[in-house]
């Protein structure tokens, strides 16, 4: 499903979306189908050429608007003070379709099967707007449709002395990294709840296991980017 083959006749199914390579005449033909309606078509002038079919982070598309994730739990954490604990969320996915030649990736299409959503963190004067997405939260690794959802796992703690309640996390995202295998795609965090009412988060450039292919990122200019280094992002209005 994800990664890597020649630039050759081949029709891919993507969810609702058929993925269309055809040679017609001179060129190959890129088409992205949705119930008999062409979504998206490119035209390619290469004879060597391969495509690459690639997990995305979600902060493209409909355009990029954000650089924020916000990941809200449908069943609220209680944390006992001290703790740390691993959990497992969900996240949605964007999905890249490239053209390589050599280690040059150029972008043809991007597209989802989840319907993007927005949501303001903190106020309308200083507040951040984020991607927003729903998961229940898994003490363990969830099976899900990897064409559509993320695996997260998040090392959890409460450092301070009180119960404190967790509804919801906020991650700065430019720095969330994906890796994939034949069954999942895996990223990795921390979430720390230092106060009352502050939290800290960053991605981690970990993946679930050693055999996992690393996945390509889009900069703000939706080229191919260079690993960006772990954010931290200081939620100051609390997580619930």
């Amino acid at each position: 499903m994800y990664g890597e083959f020649p630039l050759k006749k081949a029709s891919i199914k993507f969810g609702k979306f058929k993925l269309e390579f055809k040679k017609e005449g001179k060129f190959f033909v890129y088409r992205r189908i949705e119930g008999g309606k062409v979504e998206s078509e490119k035209k390619v002038v290469s004879s060597e050429s391969e495509v690459a079919i690639l997990p995305l982070e979600p902060l493209n598309l409909p355009k990029r608007i954000t650089r924020f994730l916000q990941i809200h739990l449908k069943t609220p954490l209680f944390l006992e003070p001290k703790v740390e604990r691993k959990v497992f969320l969900t996240f949605p996915l964007e999905i890249g379709v490239f053209l390589k030649k050599k280690a040059s990736y150029k972008l043809l299409d991007a597209f989802s099967l989840t319907k993007p959503k927005y949501t303001l963190y903190g106020t309308p004067r200083v507040g951040v707007i984020c991607r927003y997405c729903e998961s229940e939260v898994h003490d363990k690794i969830p099976k899900v449709e990897s064409k559509e959802l993320g695996v997260l796992e998040v090392s959890v703690a409460n450092r301070t002395n009180d119960f404190r309640e967790v509804c919801f996390m906020v991650f700065d995202a430019s720095s969330l990294q994906l890796f994939y295998d034949d069954s999942v795609v895996f990223a990795s965090a921390e979430f720390r709840v230092v106060s009352e009412k502050v939290c800290e988060s960053n991605f981690l450039s970990r993946p679930l296991h050693p055999r996992m292919r690393k996945s390509l990122k889009l900069s703000e200019e939706r080229e191919i980017a260079i690993p960006l280094p772990a954010k931290k992002f200081v939620m100051e209005w609390g997580a619930c």
